[in-house]
């Protein structure tokens, strides 16, 4: 998500000037009227200043919306290694659909940009404009697996081939339990028929890679 604030605001401020005139004694700006500061051998007046500014402040925020704590550089990296096709709908078995509200994104990009310091004493105007919003989805493989009684999630990314083998975000998507003897015998054809949606995301992937496949972990 991309937006940027504009503000602009009156800051009060003291501008030190200095004055070469060793014989001068006192100096008159606008009509008004200074004493000058000795300063140690350096004679200054100090005049005081109305500054009217201008400031634009950019934000880009990456937010997983399944409420992940993936860094910024990780998902950033998605975007820029691979190609995306924009759709408008998006309507595919085996999608998980977004735990992040979209209202909740747009008021963490508000806090971001609300936090940023202005140096103000007063404020003229305050704008906040949203130029981006997307929403991205990668294939992600998924099985459950038991073993010694217990059950538990492997998940392989799609794009980069890393693997996680603690996953959860996936289990109410999976709808085959398998041994973990069985996972090992496991094939893309295999995958593709066991994981709902797989066989599109097999499809996407040779697609979204055919100019730069991908290899190794993010």
């Amino acid at each position: 998500m991309v937006a940027r604030r504009q503000v602009d605001y009156m800051h009060e401020s003291v501008y030190a000037l200095q004055v070469t005139n060793p014989h001068a004694r006192r100096i008159e700006i606008a009509g008004t009227a200074f004493e000058i500061i000795p300063a140690n051998g350096k004679p200054r007046v100090d005049v005081p200043l109305h500054e009217f500014c201008h400031r634009k402040i950019d934000a880009v925020v990456h937010q997983d919306a399944l409420k992940r704590n993936l860094k910024t550089a990780r998902m950033q990296g998605y975007i820029d290694r691979y190609k995306a096709v924009e759709r408008n709908q998006l309507d595919v078995e085996g999608t998980i659909p977004p735990q992040l509200p979209f209202n909740a994104a747009v008021q963490m990009v508000k806090a971001k940009l609300a936090a940023e310091p202005i140096d103000a004493h007063s404020i003229e105007a305050d704008t906040l404009e949203f130029t981006t919003a997307h929403l991205y989805f990668r294939p992600v493989f998924a099985f459950e697996y038991a073993w010694n009684n217990k059950l538990g999630v492997i998940e392989i990314d799609g794009l980069t081939g890393e693997v996680v083998e603690n996953g959860e975000w996936f289990r109410e998507k999976v709808e085959i339990a398998m041994s973990r003897d069985m996972l090992f015998e496991l094939g893309a054809e295999v995958a593709s028929a066991v994981v709902p949606g797989s066989g599109y995301a097999v499809k996407l992937l040779n697609k979204v890679t055919q100019d730069k496949p991908a290899t190794g972990t993010s």
